[in-house]
């Protein structure tokens, strides 16, 4: 019998302005979920699943919105950096 792999990771996000300060209230979308971020920029999603190509789309008041795709190996921490609008 084949043993499967339920190994799930945390991945950190890290929402910072053009001048590498956190923005507080981004809405981040990720794994099924919706968090916003705390007044560090930061936001913690636990129980993800490794997989490639996992979309999170980012936004925040005044900035302009990212979606990106990352691929998940392990416990990881993203930057993003939103641009004003």
């Amino acid at each position: 019998r084949r043993r499967r792999d339920y190994t799930t990771y945390a991945v950190t996000f890290s929402v910072v302005d053009e001048s590498a300060d956190g923005i507080e209230d981004a809405v981040i979308t990720f794994n099924g979920e919706s968090q916003e971020t705390d007044s560090n920029g930061g936001a913690v999603f636990y129980y993800v699943q490794k997989g490639v190509n996992q979309k999170y789309t980012v936004v925040a008041d005044d900035y302009m919105s990212q979606e990106v795709e990352i691929d998940i190996t392990g416990d990881v921490t993203v930057t993003v950096t939103m641009e004003a609008e």
